[in-house]
């Protein structure tokens, strides 16, 4: 799921109906709610302006604060990715989660680690003015390596979040960016 939503920030190297959809599924899959609901409906909106681009109005408001760019900075696709049946199906699932008081359209969020302000948990970039701070994306995901989590390749030092390093490596057995054998680090 963290590497699908990572992707996002990439969407105009990709059809961009299928990033969103793909983050939204994956979100899904991962038990992280929100995001698919969040992934999908953007995903939904795109389908939408796809299919009638005359009069395609995405609003991109929840999506200032991110390192996700604009869909009006993006080459739409000339055809959605799915079907009309598999797009429907999606239209249910946000339908049903927009009912769903326990469930909310927002992204992850997390604490700057330079400034503390509350930012977009896969940003890399603090949207903060005043601050800026600028992340390394883990080699394993592309989420921000967090200072707190930070560990790195005994090899080629790729830097990774802890968790992630060790759930790959208890996999792999090998740093993701060089192949290099690797431990676990708790």
């Amino acid at each position: 799921a963290k590497i699908s939503v990572s992707l996002c920030r990439y969407c105009a190297e990709f059809p961009v109906d299928r990033a969103f959809h793909e983050a939204g599924l994956d979100c899904k899959a991962a038990s992280m709610i929100n995001m698919a609901f969040f992934f999908l409906n953007r995903f939904l909106d795109i389908a939408d302006a796809i299919e009638d681009p005359d009069n395609a109005a995405i609003d991109n408001t929840d999506f200032l604060d991110t390192d996700i760019p604009s869909p009006y900075d993006l080459d739409m696709p000339d055809e959605c990715a799915l079907s009309g049946t598999q797009i429907e199906e999606i239209r249910d699932w946000v339908l049903g989660w927009s009912m769903d008081q326990s469930v909310q359209q927002r992204v992850d969020m997390r604490p700057c680690d330079k400034c503390r302000t509350n930012i977009y948990a896969a940003a890399l970039v603090c949207p903060n003015d005043k601050c800026r701070h600028q992340y390394e994306p883990c080699a394993v995901t592309g989420f921000p390596v967090v200072k707190k989590s930070r560990i790195e390749c005994s090899s080629c030092h790729a830097a990774c979040n802890r968790e992630d390093w060790n759930n790959w490596v208890q996999v792999f057995k090998a740093c993701p960016w060089c192949s290099t054998p690797q431990n676990a680090q708790y």
